[in-house]
């Protein structure tokens, strides 16, 4: 088998109860009446080749199917047609904390890990130090891992794959949980081992990682490959089809399930919904890369069947390595708006100017009533990729300026 990993129709459903019983009143009612469901297409039938040694890179928005995918290549879940082979020893960085056992010290999950990769305790004995050290955990290895915060338990079980080399290695956007200094030591490392022929599958909303790491590129959309092909090609259409695709529709029985945020990278409660979302350059043109200093508008519309109060929106923008850069809140501000009675409303939200450094950027967005910050009417997560291109010969190194202005206008039925 010249293949690493051979993916041949792979196919996965969930069907989730669409009403869930949250009190012991709502259990009891529901034994008198029919169970309904809904069923998620989370990924659509898929044929794949990965090549022994190569870096595969899987991108899209939230609720593509990236997760769902690599747990099926890991075999953590089972697919609901088709089939994957996989040639060779695995190890799945999927969820944080995932291979775990808690109360185990750092030092006995480092063995239990090994040992189930097919080590011996002689090799993990000579691996240990070298381990401990790349994760910093030399103050806490002897403390049981259930008292490791997200990003120490990210150390470890990166530093655990980097250094027991399965033959292939897979991850699910863990990087993004540490810090800027470990998230460079984890792609070096990443490199050095795809230099000595180990085989990595990568999930990650960081595109620049995607096109350093990877030969190829996988893009998601709705479950479904939309492109497989060079990083640099891939990405550049990703990027412009993220300007300009519609917004999916929202489905009531899968986004007022907060438990399927995962899923599907959206959740509310559905009393006011967003329809639209777009980013304006200084000709108020939709655009998606920037220069340095260059005035941004986001636009976002969105419908309100009926009036429910004074309402607020709050958009998120993060580095697309993970860390939020600057958060843009209504409320704080002491503006709020009067939501529609019928029709669509749209508001602007123009930063001007706004310093960002050069690199990619990831926006949320979201809309709650402006007295219950809280309870979130709709909120999508990492909705939209921007780019910030270097325009000045001094170097940025944070958020220097972005004062803000909103705007709300109602654009009728």
């Amino acid at each position: 088998m010249t293949n690493a990993i051979e993916i041949r129709d792979l196919r996965k459903r969930y069907v989730v109860e669409e009403d869930r019983a949250c009190t012991a009143k709502e259990a009891l009612l529901r034994l008198f009446r029919p169970t309904t469901t809904v069923t998620i297409e989370a990924l659509k039938p898929l044929t794949l080749d990965v090549p022994r040694g190569a870096a595969l890179g899987i991108i899209g928005p939230n609720g593509a199917g990236k997760s769902t995918l690599l747990k099926l290549v890991a075999g953590v879940v089972a697919p609901t047609s088709g089939s994957v082979r996989v040639d060779g020893s695995l190890m799945a960085l999927i969820e944080l904390g995932a291979g775990f056992e808690g109360d185990l010290s750092g030092i006995d999950n480092i063995y239990l890990n090994g040992s189930i990769l097919g080590l011996s305790d002689r090799q993990l004995d000579s691996l240990l130090p070298r381990i401990v050290e790349f994760a910093g955990l030399e103050e806490f290895i002897l403390a049981p891992v259930k008292r490791y915060s997200s990003g120490m338990a990210m150390r470890l079980a990166f530093s655990i794959a980097a250094h027991v080399e399965p033959d292939i290695i897979v991850l699910d956007e863990n990087l993004s949980v540490g810090d800027v200094f470990f998230q460079a030591k984890c792609i070096e490392k990443l490199l050095d081992l795809k230099k000595r022929g180990k085989t990595i599958l990568l999930v990650t909303h960081s595109l620049d990682m995607a096109e350093l790491l990877c030969d190829r590129v996988v893009w998601l959309r709705q479950g479904e490959a939309v492109r497989v092909g060079a990083p640099s090609e891939t990405i550049a259409r990703y990027e412009l089809d993220a300007g300009s695709m519609p917004l999916e529709p929202w489905n009531d029985k899968v986004h007022r399930r907060a438990s399927q945020r995962r899923l599907s990278g959206r959740f509310g409660d559905g009393r006011a919904v967003i329809t639209r979302f777009a980013l304006l350059d200084a000709a108020m043109a939709p655009t998606h890369v920037f220069g340095e200093g260059d005035p941004i508008t986001l636009e976002v519309e969105f419908e309100a069947p009926r009036a429910i109060g004074d309402m607020n929106i709050a958009c998120t923008i993060s580095r697309e390595e993970g860390y939020p850069v600057l958060v843009l809140n209504g409320v704080d501000e002491g503006y709020r708006f009067a939501s529609p009675t019928h029709g669509r409303e749209r508001v602007r939200i123009r930063l001007a100017p706004a310093y960002l450094t050069p690199g990619r950027y990831l926006i949320d967005v979201a809309l709650c009533l402006a007295d219950e910050g809280a309870d979130f009417l709709d909120k999508r997560m990492q909705l939209y990729h921007f780019r910030v291109e270097k325009r000045y010969e001094a170097q940025l190194t944070c958020v220097a300026s972005a004062p803000y202005s909103i705007e709300a206008r109602h654009l009728g039925d």
